[in-house]
């Protein structure tokens, strides 16, 4: 069990077991069921862990209503939209994280990688730029960056 699921915001669970995320939502639910934002965004992490897309968008859109300056949720339904190959959705969760928490290199790296993957290499290039700037020792996010440049047209 991961400790203070009630106080902290979590971007990643990583547990061994099903049962162990089934434990996790059952001691969030109380919570959640009051509208406590922190436990609606802990649970839909453990819902989209184990595959429940659905009930842990709801989760998320309810903890981003519960705490709207939160970046974290925003980032966690982001990364679920994306999955679900929902892109504009997810760069909208991006985007508002980004503009939550502007000096995270983290949140412009994973928007970065989504404009990238979606060919709209000068946006993902700026992004990169700034996750750059921030955090200088992210070698792969200079790569990244590198691939991006690499396939931005030729201009004469």
């Amino acid at each position: 069990m991961f400790g203070n699921e009630d106080t902290k915001l979590y971007r990643v669970l990583m547990f061994d077991e099903l049962e162990e995320y089934e434990s996790v939502i059952e001691r969030l639910t109380s919570a959640a069921e009051r509208g406590d934002g922190i436990a609606l965004s802990n649970r839909g992490l453990a819902r989209a862990e184990i595959g429940e897309a659905d009930e842990a968008l709801v989760d998320f859109t309810a903890a981003i209503a519960a705490i709207p300056r939160a970046s974290v949720p925003r980032m966690n339904r982001g990364n679920l939209l994306e999955k679900l190959d929902r892109s504009d959705e997810a760069l909208i969760d991006y985007g508002a994280a980004v503009e939550l928490e502007p000096q995270d290199p983290y949140y412009r790296r994973t928007r970065a990688h989504l404009l990238h993957h979606l060919g709209r290499f000068a946006e993902a290039i700026a992004d990169y730029d700034v996750a750059i700037e921030i955090e200088p020792d992210l070698r792969r996010t200079r790569d990244d960056r590198d691939r991006a440049r690499d396939k931005l047209p030729v201009t004469s």
